[in-house]
């Protein structure tokens, strides 16, 4: 079976191999990154891609014009995959960008984030560094944590996507991480905010609900976003007006993301800044496609390439981020909800994209004529192996059926997936 993806269609390929007959290009994009198929098929369609990522799916090799899969020394050698890039970069004649998942991550700090949500009326969570908790005069802390643990958690300071989030149960309170804080746990709605900065100025192209799991001892693994009504959007002047403070403060550009929870009570926390394009990325990008000429396409990596000072001194840069929506109460690009969804190993096994032919036919069967598209990416290769917990593929929706109907869509299709997975001594 062949699968298409949202931003990657069957013929993509050649698509990519016009442009870059069209296209004078001077140097390639290296993007390094724990996942690279989405940034990779957006910036394909202004730049030559190549890539190293974890995995090497199928989809992700597709969209890059040469590619190396990150080996499992270097993911655990900082030093060594800083050397690797620098080789591939070398050999490719590329400039390196990292695209997020691999540390070291940029951080702004605990105080300076706590400091600029309030200065813009949302709040921040309660949040000790481990030095902090391990203070005497913190003492007090510690018996409060002890005595409520469920309502405290220790997150590592250089991860993503949930992986560094973990609950007390697995963490010794008197000999914590030293790179891992404590926070006070916020009960709510997570959200995703995507913004982009350039020339001095900042835009918001998005907001996402988010979606999280739990695997084994972490409680918030990320398995997606999806695109959300504008009526269920907060007050913007008081968003645009921290991404500016945030990007000013970091001196950002190019695309980057803020969380934010949403509790019962209707206050906005803020829980953290990712200086790098997201996750929820691709679906603003694919809320901003209908309408487009496919020639035309809104690419938000090309954007983010665009926007970087040291690129821009060397190469022909893509396109304007002024053809880019931009975030509304007065229109809604897309009248379909976007939603990509991330589905996770419940086994170890190896998967057998054969089987994805059973995929095939649950979306014949749930899908209602024209109102839902519903595709396939980040796609393994035939055989590969695969532990419990690690994600499988990722399915991206198109739909303008009501939220309910989706949901038990992307039930059904997440157990689909899993299914392509046999348990290790099988086939």
């Amino acid at each position: 079976m062949q699968n298409e993806t949202v931003t990657n269609p069957p013929n993509l390929a050649n698509q990519v191999d016009g442009l870059r007959r069209s296209i004078p290009f001077r140097h390639r994009i290296l993007l390094l990154g724990a996942s690279i198929r989405w940034a990779a098929q957006s910036a394909s369609r202004h730049y030559r891609v190549v890539g190293m990522d974890l995995f090497g799916d199928q989809d992700t090799r597709e969209a890059c014009h040469q590619f190396r899969q990150i080996s499992l020394q270097e993911q655990s050698d900082r030093g060594q995959l800083q050397r690797a890039t620098e080789q591939f970069a070398r050999q490719e004649n590329a400039f390196p960008l990292r695209v997020g998942g691999l540390p070291p991550e940029p951080k702004i700090s605990l105080r300076q984030t706590e400091s600029l949500a309030r200065q813009f009326g949302f709040s921040f969570p309660e949040t000790y560094s481990a030095e902090e908790l391990l203070t005497p005069q913190n003492h007090h802390l510690q018996s409060a944590v002890r005595q409520q643990p469920s309502r405290w958690l220790f997150k590592r300071a250089d991860s993503s996507g949930g992986l560094g989030v973990q609950t007390l149960k697995s963490i010794d309170i008197d000999r914590p991480p030293s790179d891992a804080f404590l926070q006070r746990r916020v009960d709510g709605r997570s959200y995703g905010l995507v913004a982009f900065s350039a020339d001095s100025s900042v835009r918001l192209l998005g907001l996402t609900r988010s979606t999280h799991v739990r695997i084994g001892a972490l409680p918030f693994v990320y398995a997606g976003s999806r695109s959300i009504s504008l009526e269920q959007y907060p007050d913007l002047g008081r968003m645009q007006s921290l991404a500016h403070a945030v990007a000013e403060t970091r001196q950002l550009h190019g695309l980057f993301n803020l969380d934010f929870i949403r509790d019962r009570h209707d206050r906005w926390w803020l829980l953290e800044v990712n200086e790098r394009p997201s996750a929820s990325c691709e679906v603003i990008e694919k809320i901003a496609q209908p309408g487009r000429r496919p020639n035309n396409s809104a690419s938000l990596m090309s954007l983010h390439i665009a926007a970087q000072p040291t690129i821009r001194e060397h190469i022909n840069v893509g396109p304007s981020p002024d053809g880019f929506p931009t975030l509304s109460n007065d229109r809604n690009p897309s009248p379909a909800q976007i939603v990509k969804r991330i589905v996770y190993s419940t086994r170890c096994g190896h998967v057998y994209l054969s089987r994805l032919q059973s995929i095939e036919t649950a979306m014949r069967r749930e899908t209602n004529g024209d109102s839902s598209k519903i595709q396939i990416a980040d796609r393994p290769a035939e055989g590969s192996p695969i532990r419990r917990g690690h994600p499988i593929a990722t399915l991206l929706i198109a739909s303008t059926e009501s939220s309910r109907d989706i949901a038990s869509r992307i039930k059904t299709l997440t157990r689909a997936v899993q299914s392509c997975v046999a348990p290790n001594g099988s086939s």
